[in-house]
């Protein structure tokens, strides 16, 4: 499946406090990144800044927005899409770390380990809604004269965008990890996307990392 011609960088937002205290964030929960978030944005943008993007996208959630703002010094227009922002725990967002939360959690990922993607915290999103949105923007932005473009997104986002663009099954996802402000990249070769690299963080200091 070729969406856009060369290449495709993704990139998950800066830190927000919400990922330092371990809560809930998902799409309904719309923050600010900290400090150290700007931090790591800054950082982004400064080891990325030569890189050519023809066009920078970003979901419709501020913290990622933010994170690449600073690629507008640098002639970019940033397009923000709905389609993009991270996946909804539904009844669980907003909420700091529980057992009862942790278990919830753990049920729903041996479902995913299982093949079972239809299931969804209460009023959230599955695995495959979340899937539909990804392809509908991906099939809407397709231009294959574009050479190289950067994916503002989320963790469990950016997970299932590598399984789709690498023609994974959904249970691959969790070996995709996202750390804050953390790139990763596909080339199209051969016919096929193919993983250059990811994950890469030489930019930023790790810290504590909570839900996405």
């Amino acid at each position: 499946m070729h969406f856009f011609s060369q290449e495709i960088y993704l990139v998950r937002h800066g830190q927000t406090d919400y990922n330092k205290q371990k809560i809930v964030q998902g799409r309904g929960v719309d923050s600010d990144l900290n400090a150290e978030g700007q931090a790591q944005a800054k950082a982004f943008v400064q080891a990325y800044k030569a890189e050519g993007f023809e066009h920078v996208f970003a979901s419709n959630l501020k913290r990622t927005y933010q994170t690449i703002q600073g690629f507008e010094a640098f002639g970019h227009t940033i397009s923000q899409h709905p389609e993009l922002d991270e996946i909804s725990w539904g009844i669980h967002e907003g909420k700091a770390p529980s057992k009862e939360i942790h278990q919830k959690y753990l049920a729903m990922r041996a479902e995913w380990d299982n093949g079972i993607f239809d299931q969804a915290i209460e009023d959230g999103e599955s695995i495959n809604d979340v899937a539909a949105r990804l392809r509908s923007f991906l099939e809407t932005h397709a231009h294959q004269d574009r050479q190289k473009v950067l994916i503002c997104s989320h963790g469990r986002t950016s997970s299932l965008l590598l399984c789709i663009l690498l023609d994974l099954p959904f249970q691959e996802m969790r070996q995709f990890k996202h750390d804050n402000t953390a790139c990763s990249k596909v080339r199209w070769m051969k016919g096929r996307y193919r993983l250059i690299y990811q994950n890469r963080c030489e930019h930023i200091v790790l810290d504590d990392k909570g839900w996405s």
